[in-house]
């Protein structure tokens, strides 16, 4: 009988663990895509974006491609700038730092020989001179594109997932930033 009872305890506990891995598991999925779904794009419906002086379509082709149709041109670099940012800005903000010799704030002292042989050419000094140069309509363009950029980011319901990973938080998008990456 004393057999029986303790392999029958045994058999309990060794279920309720495996119960309690399974349920700790399942909530660690639900975090993850919960986290995953507020930096992911929104494709579908409409949305208000600050500052445009016409509605401005966005369509999507059968490979997801946005095609963007507007009456202004400084709505649609804003609109441009809006999907880019729901798209992709991790990988903006990658080009951005990568050109301007910041890496090593994302990926530490590994990236510190990169940032300094980069640092060296002065590209953020280069991309705001550049930018103070431009005429005003090319810059008018670029500040309507790092408008909808950071209104794009500001639309995800949270930070891009990538972010949340890597326990940062995206910085504004400046109309330099744009001439930086080029």
């Amino acid at each position: 009988m004393g057999y029986t009872a303790a392999m029958s305890r045994l058999l309990r506990s060794l279920a309720f663990i495996l119960l309690f891995v399974i349920l700790a598991a399942s909530l660690v999925f639900i975090a993850a895509g919960v986290v995953f779904q507020a930096g992911v794009a929104v494709v579908n419906g409409g949305l208000e974006i600050c500052g445009l002086a016409h509605p401005v379509s966005v369509s999507r082709d059968e490979d997801g491609l946005a095609h963007l149709e507007a009456e202004d041109t400084m709505d649609l670099y804003r609109a441009e700038g809006f999907v880019h940012a729901q798209e992709r800005f991790f990988q903006m903000d990658l080009a951005r730092r990568r050109a301007a010799g910041r890496m090593a704030e994302i990926f530490g002292k590994r990236a510190l020989s990169w940032d300094r042989r980069i640092r060296a050419h002065r590209l953020e000094r280069v991309a705001r001179e550049a930018v103070a140069a431009l005429d005003t309509e090319e810059r008018t363009a670029l500040e309507a594109y790092a408008e909808g950029v950071n209104a794009g980011l500001e639309a995800l319901p949270g930070r891009p997932f990538e972010y949340v990973f890597l326990g940062l938080k995206p910085e504004e998008w400046k109309p330099e930033d744009s001439a930086l990456v080029s």
